[in-house]
């Protein structure tokens, strides 16, 4: 009695224990029957409270496991509808609870379950998730313990999948979606395991139609949206079914699953990698889809442009690709193969390089171009919802490198000169110019720019193969690539000695060939630095930074302090000359013609003294004969720093006022001559302190 709460529980075990003993005498049954039924009118049980429901299916449940539900299991499915019609159509979640307990004692007994679950899923199809997410979590994990239980589909259990699955999948967090898929996926997975000489049974066809029937809107409508997460069960689920369909015949189905999971605009990238996996190996798919080795390469270049390199399932797909007769034509003669390979999408580009290189027929290299565009037509759809949603840091890093890996290696294949709309030209409006990008104030995501930051100067090199002094498109893209992108991914610093690394056209710049190294040097001062402007715009203490920078960095290095002294140092002269004093452009030109003038390769290398006397001279004639006092002034703080050049360019110097002085008409002009002499006095004080 102590393990008995109340009285009716009590009762209950009384009658049950009682029906035990009398299971093989039908009369008392009969007696009882009549007894219990005539008290449980519809109006009666429309009105029981929830502990009422709760007796009440308490009641019918003793009934069943004592007498079996073949005896009751009609009355109370009767008496559970008339009461839901007498309520206004709502059954509530006690019944619920009591129809599918019920359910699991006709499964448990081995009996078929199918009418007593249609009156149930009838109702959950109609609920609406945010009203009654209760009773449709509660009936879920129901259906996860039947599928997880009983996958012997000969009980009816087909009847679970409904309409409600849709609505509680697309609705649901994705652990419970999870939980539930990961159920229907153990029925799917006991059916593969069967003989291949066994047919499957026509439940499970039955069943599998249904299941399509409702996955096919869910992943078609959420697939595409990367704010909704789809559980990876689902692709697994969805690979079983397309091999299903392929093996019963039923190909147009099979197709709608490849064209959901090879959509243009699926974001998740795991999901794709985790359907191709599942069935790659079928053979006969060519016969089936048109292409289909095509189709695979294309899924393949998808995979690897937003998957990290080490991705188990990358790896798998690289060793079939590798051998199909496209990939291996690419890789003839060479000694490496593409399954071996630690970066396969990098080794796949530069054979294709090499081939496109080797091949002497125009013919030819259209051919391979053509083809190579088929691979990767429709990316700027692929990428569309990574950029649109830049959250995932990693995966936009590898983007980002794959894409400007495939400029620097394979950029005439993506360009056509005169050709509009080009891949080449996709690429670049989407992921570095978009048309908002040109307006200074607009905010570009953080984890974009950290990838441009690694990886414009791969993007760079490869539009300079595409002549740019004979294309207007490539020049002005690469000059709006420089001029957008220094300003933001170039860190202000106070320190004269650090350099940051992080930015890749600092960090490698020592890597560009001299072509390349002189064009970037010459925008950064034709486009930031003005000449003759007293005050800079904002953009010019971003331009002078990144200069002080290389200086920093590569500076030690003949042939890059060669450059810069050619491209750099009479523009930084002349900020130094009419900049306002107060400005902090200013201050940063002092402090990189200080690191100039105390370079040790200015002394060893004769001709980039020339390039320095050079620079001063051609700012000699431009200033001397209406700015000579900004002239003498940037004379004057040269000889500061470094007394021997300017010592050895007095010569010069008064030569170029003597012309000033002829075209004037006079044989002695006082300013120039007072300039002149106060550099000499400087220079005297200099040599007397150094003595």
């Amino acid at each position: 009695m102590n393990s008995v709460r109340d009285s009716f529980q009590h009762f209950l075990r009384i009658l049950g224990l009682y029906l035990l003993k009398t299971k093989d005498e039908p009369r008392h049954w009969r007696l009882i029957k009549a007894r219990i039924f005539t008290k449980l009118s519809p109006s009666n049980i429309a009105n029981l409270s929830q502990i009422g429901e709760y007796h009440f299916i308490s009641l019918f449940l003793t009934l069943a496991l004592t007498l079996g539900y073949g005896q009751v299991g009609n009355k109370m499915i009767e008496l559970g509808t008339l009461a839901k019609s007498n309520s206004g159509g709502a059954t509530s979640i006690e019944f619920i609870k009591g129809q599918l307990a019920f359910v699991l004692v006709i499964l448990e007994n081995g009996g078929n379950a199918e009418n007593a679950l249609k009156p149930v899923v009838e109702y959950v199809n109609r609920l609406s998730f945010l009203e009654h997410n209760d009773t449709l979590r509660l009936f879920a994990e129901t259906v996860q313990d039947i599928f997880q239980s009983y996958d012997n589909l000969t009980l009816g259990q087909h009847v679970l999948i409904d309409i409600w699955m849709a609505k509680y999948l697309s609705s649901s967090t994705n652990s419970d979606s999870s939980k539930l898929l990961s159920a229907v996926l153990r029925v799917i997975t006991r059916q593969k395991l069967l003989p291949t000489f066994q047919k499957p049974e026509q439940e499970f066809l039955l069943f599998i139609d249904k299941l399509w029937s409702q996955l096919e809107p869910y992943l078609g409508s959420t697939v595409v949206i990367p704010q909704i997460s789809v559980p990876y069960e689902a692709s697994d689920i969805a690979a079983a079914l397309a091999s299903q369909y392929l093996s019963t015949g039923k190909q147009e189905k099979f197709k709608n699953i490849f064209a959901i999971f090879l959509h243009n605009e699926i974001s998740d990238i795991k999901l794709i990698r985790g359907f191709l996996c599942r069935f790659i190996d079928n053979f006969g798919m060519n016969e089936i889809l048109p292409g289909y080795n095509k189709i695979i390469i294309k899924a393949w270049l998808r995979c690897c442009f937003l998957s990290a390199k080490h991705d188990d399932e990358i790896r798998e797909l690289t060793t079939f690709i590798s051998t199909l007769p496209d990939v291996k034509y690419l890789f003839e003669g060479s000694e490496e193969t593409l399954a071996s390979s630690d970066e396969p999408l990098l080794m796949f580009f530069m054979c294709l390089q090499n081939k496109f290189i080797r091949l002497e027929g125009i013919y030819e290299k259209q051919s391979l171009r053509e083809k190579f565009l088929s691979y990767v037509d429709g990316m700027e759809n692929w990428i569309k919802p990574v950029i649109s949603h830049p959250r995932n840091h990693e995966q936009i890093k590898i983007l980002f490198c794959a894409v400007g890996n495939m400029f620097r290696l394979i950029a005439p294949l993506l360009y056509i000169k005169s050709k509009p709309n080009t891949i080449l030209q996709q690429l670049i409006d989407q992921l570095l110019l978009p048309f908002s990008v040109h307006n200074p104030e607009t905010k570009v995501h953080e984890n974009i720019i950290s990838a441009v930051k690694l990886n414009l100067h791969l993007f760079i090199q490869g539009l300079m193969q595409l002549s740019p002094n004979e294309d207007h498109y490539i020049l002005r893209t690469l000059k709006e690539l420089i001029t957008v992108y220094i300003p933001r991914c170039t860190n202000l610093s106070n320190n004269i000695l650090l350099a940051q690394t992080s930015f890749s056209l600092i960090g490698e710049f020592r890597t560009f060939d001299n072509k390349l190294k002189t064009f970037i040097l010459s925008t950064v001062c034709n486009s930031f630095l003005k000449r003759k402007s007293r005050r800079p715009t904002n953009q010019a203490i971003f331009g002078v930074t990144f200069i002080k920078e290389i200086m920093i960095l590569h500076g030690k290095y003949e042939s890059i302090f060669s450059d810069l002294i050619t491209c750099t140092f009479e523009r930084i002269c002349d900020v130094i000359m009419y900049c306002e004093t107060t400005h902090p452009v200013y201050k940063m030109a002092k402090d990189i013609i200080k690191l100039y003038l105390n370079s040790n390769a200015l002394r060893i290398n004769n001709a980039i003294l020339d390039e320095v006397s050079g620079a001063l001279t051609l700012l000699a004639n431009e200033n001397l004969a209406w700015s000579s006092r900004q002239m003498f002034d940037l004379l004057i703080f040269i000889s500061l720093e470094a007394p021997d050049i300017v010592m050895n360019f007095l010569p010069k110097l008064q030569e170029l006022i003597k012309e000033v002085e002829l075209k004037r008409g006079v044989g002695f002009d006082r300013t120039l001559r007072s300039g002149y002499e106060k550099i000499e006095q400087t220079l005297n004080s200099l040599t007397k302190e150094m003595m």
